[in-house]
């Protein structure tokens, strides 16, 4: 991710935060003697980030899938949580200047190495720990070979030690007073369901930061 000083890193609490609200994550990882492979798959996380080597990223992979066979091959992972919110036009700051165009974006990456297990009580008691992180108020059968058959026996249980940490939040805090709320105003006018999501992360991340509309 390329570091720059106007975005920079945002405290350890605020990654959290952001990594308890999405559900799913893209799982990165490359062999040495293959192309790059990725998939997308909800994820647990244990541990606290803030502690070295604490946090534990799970992930559950189907037996077969490329980024399972890069990961056998090359240990070494990368796991992208990410989210992209409202494309701001240039002309919302300059008629002409289509330089100004503005992406605003929230994106963690979590380096680490990939442990593989095709043990059962492993696969099943990290399926249990995923459904109660995707589902905390809704009941469910405990987790067996016996009750859920293939979707069990085909998984592998990948778990990633959190050794490194990227995070970049694009959110236009770089910008002059004038220019957030000229972005807040199109947010209002446009009105689409993502705006109003947007509107409401630049809104409580400015704030955080201390900066005025």
């Amino acid at each position: 991710m390329y570091p720059s000083d106007k975005f920079p890193t945002p405290p350890l609490s605020v990654i959290e935060e952001f990594l308890a609200t999405h559900a799913y994550a893209k799982i990165l990882a490359a062999s040495r003697t293959q192309s790059p492979q990725a998939t997308i798959i909800p994820y647990t996380i244990q541990g606290s980030l803030s502690v070295p080597n604490d946090a534990v990223v799970e992930v559950h992979l189907v037996d077969g899938d490329p980024t399972l066979q890069a990961l056998n091959n090359n240990a070494a992972a990368t796991v992208l949580v990410d989210q992209l919110l409202s494309f701001i036009p240039h002309a919302v700051f300059d008629p002409t200047d289509g330089n100004r165009a503005m992406i605003l974006f929230r994106a963690v990456l979590l380096h680490g190495r990939a442990e593989i297990s095709d043990r059962t009580d492993d696969i099943t008691d990290g399926l249990e720990r995923l459904i109660q992180r995707l589902e905390p108020d809704s009941p469910f059968d405990p987790v067996t070979v016996e009750r859920y058959g293939t979707r069990v026996t085909r998984l592998r249980h990948v778990r990633i030690r959190v050794e490194g940490i990227e995070a970049k939040w694009k959110l236009a805090q770089d910008q002059p007073a004038n220019v957030r709320q000229d972005i807040i105003a199109f947010l209002d006018a446009r009105d689409l369901p993502l705006d109003r999501e947007t509107r409401a992360i630049l809104l409580e991340y400015w704030s955080r930061l201390g900066l005025d509309r």
